[in-house]
């Protein structure tokens, strides 16, 4: 079906003296949300999204619609916007072979889905409640081109969040914990371990916590799930239209260290371990792996096919469609800190920031946030929850100042984007209570 569709496309733009590309993307989608022992919804949705580009004197008409829509009317939108457009600079087509796919994922039935999230939420008797969230999304993907020709991927996506709240007398504490996978079979499989339990038991700490009132010290332990809030910060910087609009920090330091050597970035919309993996990005154009930052030096940038030839270090193959009916952007697609291969040091303060409260305020222009924390900290050889803390700093001046990048790589994100990272030992950041 999704061939046939773009081909009509395609003849209907040939029609009209005009060159096209279409991108066809069939989406599957399931989710399952269980409470407290009870699945309180369960459903799948299916639709198709076209994504149509009409090129003509180096101007380009974007357009997008759903699967049932007229392509004739579409293109003929699209054909409107380049009356309104004028000359531009002719953007190169990128020719580079993909790399290959990754095999199809099995797709879990939902009445499966359903009886393990059901199971996942059960209580054991103690004081605590239990939310899990689950889904699964399977893409397929066909981009065709007047000039270019045809290729196809399918792409898997699932994420499963787990929050707990728990009481200690008329005290409440409130933990959540994802996981990100192509698969939510195994999603599902490791839930108990590495949600669940988490999660649990972070909430129970945070419910018997206190208010922070001694010395705050200058090294903590920033947790996996809070350094991949901090990565999704970062990535702004690195997006080919910042550089070029000279709205990143990074523009023109290519080659300068910009954080300590343990520190290497990765793009790779193919990494073998992370939830999502295209061969193509949005614009048809081929992505690749792109270490940003190599032992702490700037080495390279995001960009689609418009940014490459204005930004130095940026090919093209990283342009993606955020929200979807958007025209194609410099975006990371699967951004992450490369893992460390030791645990990390012993630390003379063992703080442990394990939540932020407000990262979607902080400023993803400059990088400066100012948000919220819990803790968890070491205490007589026990650990104890902290809350009412604020932590404040700059994420581009935080790369300078990691100084241990921990084993365990975890996800955050949806869709086309995620971002990973591991537990992070920082010194620097401001802390307060």
């Amino acid at each position: 079906m999704s061939e046939r569709l773009a081909d009509r496309y395609l003849a209907e733009a040939a029609k009209r003296g005009v060159e096209a590309e279409v991108q066809v993307v069939a989406s599957h989608r399931q989710e399952v949300v269980a409470r407290s022992g009870t699945v309180e919804l369960a459903g799948e949705t299916a639709d198709t999204l076209v994504a149509l580009r009409l090129h003509d004197r180096a101007r380009t008409g974007f357009a997008t619609a759903s699967g049932e829509a007229d392509p004739a009317a579409v293109v003929e939108r699209a054909r409107a916007v380049l009356g309104h457009l004028p000359p531009a600079e002719e953007v190169p087509a990128d020719d580079r072979k993909p790399r290959a796919a990754a095999a199809e994922e099995p797709w879990m039935p939902l009445s499966v889905a359903r009886t393990l999230a059901q199971e996942l939420v059960r209580g054991d008797g103690g004081a605590a409640e239990y939310e899990l969230r689950c889904s699964q999304e399977r893409r397929r993907v066909w981009l065709a081109s007047s000039l270019r020709g045809a290729s196809s991927y399918v792409a898997s996506v699932a994420a499963a969040v787990f929050r707990a709240t728990s009481w200690a007398g008329e005290a409440v504490g409130h933990a959540e914990q994802s996981d990100h996978d192509v698969s939510l079979h195994a999603l599902l499989e490791r839930a108990a371990e590495r949600v669940r339990g988490p999660a649990l038991a972070q909430a129970r700490l945070l419910a018997r916590g206190r208010p922070f009132r001694g010395p705050l010290p200058d090294r903590v332990v920033v947790d996996a799930a809070v350094a991949g809030r901090l990565v999704a910060l970062l990535g702004e910087s690195f997006r080919g239209d910042a550089v070029a609009e000279q709205r990143s920090r990074l523009a023109g330091r290519l080659g300068e260290a910009v954080a300590t050597p343990c520190v290497t970035l990765v793009d790779d919309p193919l990494a073998p371990e992370a939830p999502f993996r295209a061969p193509l990005d949005d614009e048809g154009s081929a992505t690749r792996r792109r270490v940003l930052v190599r032992a702490g030096v700037l080495q390279a940038f995001l960009a689609d096919r418009r940014f490459a030839e204005r930004v130095p270090g940026a090919p093209p193959g990283s342009g993606w469609r955020h929200p979807p009916r958007a025209a194609p952007r410099p975006r990371p697609c699967n951004l992450f800190v490369a893992p460390g291969r030791e645990p990390l040091p012993g630390m003379d303060a063992p703080l442990r920031l394990v939540q932020t409260y407000g990262m979607h305020m902080a400023n993803n222009v400059t990088g400066d946030f100012s948000v919220g924390a819990a803790a968890v900290v070491g205490w007589n050889g026990d650990e104890v929850g902290v809350t009412g803390l604020t932590v404040a700093g700059n994420v581009l001046d935080l790369l300078r100042d990691v100084e241990a990048v921990g084993p365990e790589l975890r996800w955050i994100g949806s869709g086309t984007t995620h971002y990973g990272a591991s537990d992070l030992f920082v010194r620097g950041l401001s802390l307060g209570w």
